[in-house]
């Protein structure tokens, strides 16, 4: 069995990983990182940003705050990741098949 631990040190190594890989830019980060959950607050999504939120801040030394923005089966806030400026500040939590459903749609719309 998975445990919890294990699970919010996995996705500690993955998100650390994904901010190096984007972190090419100087001084990224140089504000608040703020992570969209598309979803209510208190959910799956939600629990999981929160178990990563203490490496996170420890690993990239800034804070990190989760969003939560439920309503119209996650598609709210996509819309508004993708208003927010790409600095690489403002991130979707989401699954890799989820986030492109929903990025289709919100294109599409």
């Amino acid at each position: 069995m998975i445990s919890r631990q294990m699970i919010s040190r996995l996705l500690a190594s993955l998100f650390g990983t994904l901010m190096v890989l984007s972190a090419s830019a100087q001084g990224f980060p140089n504000k608040m990182v703020t992570v969209m959950v598309p979803y209510p607050a208190g959910g799956p999504s939600d629990a999981v940003g929160r178990l990563v939120q203490v490496e996170y801040e420890k690993n990239l030394g800034q804070k990190m705050v989760i969003e939560n923005l439920g309503g119209v089966s996650g598609a709210l806030g996509v819309q508004k990741v993708l208003a927010a400026p790409a600095d690489g500040h403002y991130q979707l939590l989401s699954t890799p098949m989820e986030a492109s459903w929903q990025l289709a749609r919100t294109l599409v719309a």
